[in-house]
C-alpha cells in the first residue's frame, strides 16, 4: 500500500477513510457501502468525517482506486475491493 501510486492520489481525508474501511471488509473484500454505515460503523468518533463528505470520499476511493462503490439493484450502496484476494493471499486457502 505505502508504494502504491493509487494510493498516494487520494487526499488526506479519502486515504483516512481507505485505511478505516480496511478491516470492515469481509473475507470476499466486500462490505457495507452505505454512509450512514460508514459513519456509525467505520469512523463515529472522527467528527470532519461527515455523512456529506463521506461520500465525497467514498466517490474518490471508487475513482482512483481498485475498491469500488456503488449502488446495487435493490438500492443499497456496497464497497468491493476488486484485488483483494491478490492482495491477501493467506484468505485463498479458505
Amino acid at each position: 500500500m505505502s508504494t502504491s501510486d493509487k494510493i498516494a492520489s487520494l487526499s488526506a481525508p479519502a486515504l483516512a477513510l481507505f485505511v478505516m474501511i480496511i478491516p470492515h471488509f469481509n473475507a470476499h473484500g466486500k462490505s457495507n457501502g452505505e454512509p450512514g454505515y460508514i459513519k456509525s460503523q467505520v469512523c463515529p468518533k472522527i467528527c470532519w468525517l461527515t455523512m456529506r463528505n463521506i461520500k465525497t470520499y467514498l466517490q474518490e476511493i471508487s475513482d482512483k482506486t481498485n475498491v469500488k462503490w456503488f449502488k446495487y439493484s435493490n438500492g443499497l450502496y456496497y464497497l468491493h475491493s476488486l484485488k483483494w484476494r491478490e492482495h491477501h493471499p493467506e484468505i485463498r486457502r479458505l
